[in-house]
């Protein structure tokens, strides 16, 4: 018995105290493993997605710059060609508008605003050079509103209804094709949270079931042994039953077992010694 408990304690480097510590530990590790891999992969959507959202609202207000200044110059030409003295022509920051298309393809990133982008261009190209082609100093309200030389046919007919009205149209299909951009870039970062959040769950999962099979464990090697320990014990002491409960281990409960097994057979000898004793006693005090 000796011999048997004493290869126990040698034999059990990995006892409660280390099944324990390691069995939380992986636990741990595994939900901390998947918090990191949630956390890069959201971060790195949510970095992507978020520069094209912000290239696509960049996009949009630049557009609307470029509505508000053309639809600024077109009201004031007529404005000016409406005077019956005639005017100083309004002069467009084609400087401006050009950067501003620069920036936009610098900033599409999909060939349909590419090509919006470059059908603005050429309505823009194709309205300003009518327009600049309008003498205003032999242009006046008589001609162009009243049509005394045919002008105001050109000019309801060709100039706002063909240049103008097809320099707005661009404007309103590059708008149309950045906003349809930017739903989806919101759709796909709502798609990449749900996406990122996926490690996280199945580590939870993962998390959680280690956790039952912790706990069937401890119940199976531990929780068990400890309560057919006592049962046994209460049997020793309350009837004098020899304490026989014994299971495979090479942790403490397992040397604690066999200790208690050791000194309940121990002090039953002694017990039984000590009978003994008494009985020569009494069998001597008799004769």
């Amino acid at each position: 018995m000796k011999a048997k408990k004493r290869n126990r304690k040698e034999g059990g480097t990995f006892g409660i105290r280390g099944k324990l510590i390691f069995s939380l530990s992986a636990i741990g590790l595994v939900l901390l493993i998947s918090s990191f891999i949630t956390f890069f992969e959201y971060r790195s959507i949510s970095h992507h997605v978020s520069e094209l959202i912000a290239d696509n609202i960049h996009s949009i207000t630049l557009v609307e710059k470029i509505s508000d200044e053309t639809s600024a110059y077109n009201t004031e030409l007529g404005r000016v060609l409406g005077t019956r003295s005639g005017g100083e022509m309004p002069v467009l920051d084609i400087e401006s508008i050009d950067a501003w298309c620069d920036t936009l393809t610098t900033l599409a990133r999909t060939d349909a605003i590419r090509s919006g982008v470059e059908e603005v261009r050429n309505s823009l190209e194709i309205y300003v050079r009518e327009s600049t082609a309008i003498n205003t100093t032999s242009i006046g309200f008589n001609n162009v509103f009243t049509g005394g030389t045919g002008l105001g046919d050109w000019f309801y007919d060709e100039f706002q209804d063909k240049s103008y009205r097809n320099l707005r149209r661009s404007l309103t299909n590059l708008s149309t094709e950045i906003y349809t951009t930017l739903e989806l870039n919101a759709e796909r970062f709502d798609n990449g949270f749900y996406r990122s959040i996926i490690p996280e769950v199945v580590a939870v999962a993962t998390g959680l079931l280690l956790i039952l099979v912790l706990l069937a464990f401890m119940l199976s090697y531990y929780v068990n042994p400890l309560r057919k320990m006592l049962a046994s014990l209460r049997e020793y002491r309350s009837e004098g039953r020899k304490y026989s409960y014994e299971f495979d281990g090479d942790d403490e409960l397992a040397a604690l077992n066999d200790g208690i097994r050791e000194v309940c057979g121990e002090n039953q000898q002694l017990r039984r010694r000590i009978t003994t004793l008494k009985e020569q006693k009494t069998e001597e005090a008799a004769q």
